[in-house]
């Protein structure tokens, strides 16, 4: 950012694109930066009385121009040429996107022409990791066709995070750096956030599921003929509503609400706001919670004008069948997956598990969940690391039971253990040194 204001100063009348998947999320994080420690309040570049959530340009004395987008609205970003077109967190976009990208890197305002992916490190078999060369600032001939470079840099490169003259953390690097990224769980996320590392997760229990085939633009979507909805119960961990839409044998997830700390009865009030948005046929809830089933059935009821339309009711909570339906979903069939979520569907983001770099929707958890492992660090393809964040994706496992209502669970046999009673859960054999009944 610092080095985009440099060439916006220094070359007038230059277009520079600044944009994430979605413009959302771009006002969230992107903007925030860019307003208070790249500009200042009072800069000439910003005019205006718009907020930075509906801010679309940034415009300098000098005739540069900076436009803001998201990849979610491509008719509003790609409508002309840029010199520079800088996509934040690009780990979120696939690579026809960014390939699509250069039909609008053509400004030549510049000598040349450049397209920036900024990121933080994802699965090793990411797009972002294959398509650019490996190596540390090796700077391609000009001459070569091939302008292809990555950069890399670390915490420490980060002013803020470290204090260069007194080779030492700074306060908010020790916070963060030290007190969060360092804290995560080892694992891939741990890999990508703190060490600056490109790693997949060993075990990964969902190996069907592939972010550029499952999640899709609304525009993608077919019309749904009925919706339904799953929630899961959390208090002081999250609780989370999702609202599915249905077109024979698919769902599609068009809502998603993913927070922390809120009461049942703020719950009730989003269940009732979605049961009018969309008339919903059923709404499956954690098992474990009757209370909130009564009271979502109550406010739903008592908001129709109805009390007998009780459509909230316990789901199945069979771990293994319900994973195996998921892993069913996302599969292949005849003319395509079952399971579908709908691009920039999730309704606001909970800035606490952001913060806490806590996968923070459906999406985020999926690829983090792994397999228990013994002791010798092999997947135990029986049971999910209790570790791992499942709140959403427990709710993904109600609405493939209900939606398909199909038991694909495998015949305990005789003398072991069901993985989902506590037995299989404690690994009571292996505590208690005991043979199995």
């Amino acid at each position: 950012m610092e080095w985009i204001n440099y060439l916006c100063e220094a070359n007038p009348g230059i277009r520079v694109l600044m944009l994430r998947q979605t413009r959302e999320s771009l006002a969230e994080s992107v903007l925030v930066t860019w307003e208070e420690e790249v500009l200042w309040p009072g800069h000439p570049a910003i005019h205006g009385s718009a907020g930075r959530n509906n801010r679309q340009n940034y415009h300098y004395p000098n005739g540069s121009h900076i436009v803001l987008g998201g990849l979610d609205k491509p008719e509003k970003t790609f409508s002309t040429q840029y010199d520079v077109i800088s996509v934040f967190e690009a780990r979120e976009i696939d690579q026809h996107s960014w390939e699509y990208l250069s039909r609008a890197n053509r400004n030549f305002k510049l000598p040349w022409q450049m397209r920036i992916a900024d990121t933080n490190p994802a699965g090793e078999y990411h797009w972002l990791n294959q398509y650019f060369p490996q190596g540390f600032r090796e700077v391609p001939d000009r001459h070569k066709e091939d302008k292809r470079l990555r950069l890399l840099s670390r915490h420490k490169d980060n002013p803020t995070y470290w204090d260069h003259d007194k080779d030492d953390w700074t306060k908010q690097g020790d916070a963060y750096v030290n007190g969060i990224l360092a804290q995560l769980p080892a694992g891939a996320r741990r890999a990508n956030l703190y060490e600056g590392r490109w790693a997949s997760e060993e075990g990964v229990i969902f190996e069907e599921y592939d972010a550029s085939v499952h999640i899709i633009d609304k525009e993608d979507a077919p019309e749904f003929k009925w919706c339904f909805g799953s929630y899961d119960k959390g208090l002081r961990h999250p609780g989370c509503l999702q609202i599915w839409g249905v077109n024979d044998d698919r769902m599609y997830r068009i809502a998603e609400i993913y927070r922390t700390g809120q009461t049942m009865d703020w719950w009730a009030e989003k269940v009732v706001q979605y049961h009018k948005k969309y008339d919903l046929q059923a709404l499956v809830c954690d098992p474990s919670e009757p209370e909130y089933i009564k009271v979502f059935n109550d406010r739903m009821g008592h908001a129709r004008g109805r009390g007998g339309n009780r459509i909230a009711r316990k789901a199945r909570n069979a771990i293994r069948t319900g994973i195996d339906m998921v892993r069913w979903g996302f599969g292949p069939a005849d003319n395509g997956p079952r399971i579908f979520i709908l691009r920039d569907s999730l309704v606001g983001r909970d800035k606490d598990r952001i913060e806490k770099k806590r996968p923070y929707c459906l999406e985020d958890e999926l690829p983090s969940y792994i397999w228990n492992r013994s002791r010798d660090g092999k997947p135990i393809k029986e049971r999910p690391d209790p570790t791992c964040s499942d709140h959403a994706i427990d709710c993904l496992r109600y609405a493939a039971m209900y939606m398909w209502n199909k038991d694909l669970s495998v015949e305990t046999p005789e003398g072991d253990y069901d993985p989902n009673s506590w037995a299989g859960v404690l690994s009571w054999d292996e505590v208690k040194g005991a043979p199995r009944p």
